[in-house]
Order: C-alpha cells, then structure tokens, then sequence
C-alpha cells in the first residue's frame, strides 16, 4: 500500500503553494498476519496487550509517516543490521522487536557500499517478535 499522495495543479490547503508531492515510507507485509498485526488495533491488543500495543502502533504510525528510514535516526541505537544491510530490525517497547527488509531492487548505498538510510523509501516487515 502505497502512502504517496500527488495533488497536481491545486493549491495546498489554498494556501498559494504550487502543486506538491508528499511522500510517506511505503511498508509492505510478508504475511497477511504481520499486516493484520500493524492494521489492526484489535490484533495488536490480542497479541501485545493495551500498553504494548499503544507503543506498537505508535511506532507503526511513524514509520508510515516518515518519507524514508534515514528519517527515524532516533531509532538507530535500538536498530540492528544483518552483514548484508538488507534486514534490519528494531525494539520498540521492552519486549518487541519488529524484523523487516529494505524493499528495494536494488539497495540504495553511499559511495562505500553502505546502506543510504536516506534513500530508503520502502520496507517490507517480515514479523513481528515477542
């Protein structure tokens, strides 16, 4: 599901501004469970319990808002990465950690082959771990 929004030639909220591209960080699912648990409130509560799932959910909602991963920098103590870059994970309350992948042809990566945390602009969660 793509978060992209284009709104051509009309004025943003008439405020005068030229057309505008507002882009958000697309996420994908490797299941349809894993989407269900980021979805939906209900799956999040029966999985995590309420205050788990409010940090679950909140932390959802930033990515979703965020236009790529270089952009929750404050999520990078917590962030840890596979020898290839290619899957990442991170905790976000005590006892959850979400596991996902870049979601890119190929990966987006400075001139010394790192990862450009800047230019990733989709992911794709692979599951979510208690």
């Amino acid at each position: 599901m793509s978060r992209s929004v284009f709104l051509g030639d009309q004025d943003v909220q008439g405020c005068g501004l030229p057309s505008a591209r507002l882009v958000y960080l697309r996420l994908s699912f490797r299941t349809k469970e894993v989407r269900n648990l980021c979805e939906k409130d209900r799956s999040a509560v029966k999985a995590f319990g309420q205050e788990t799932a409010a940090f679950f959910q909140d932390a959802i909602a930033e990515l979703r808002a965020a236009p790529t991963l270089g952009d929750i920098a404050k999520w990078s103590e917590r962030m840890t990465k596979s020898a290839s870059d290619k899957q990442l994970s991170f905790r976000i309350a005590e006892y959850v950690t979400i596991h996902f992948s870049v979601n890119h042809v190929r990966l987006p990566t400075d001139s010394d082959g790192r990862l450009f945390w800047d230019k990733v602009s989709s992911i794709k969660i692979l599951k979510v771990e208690i």
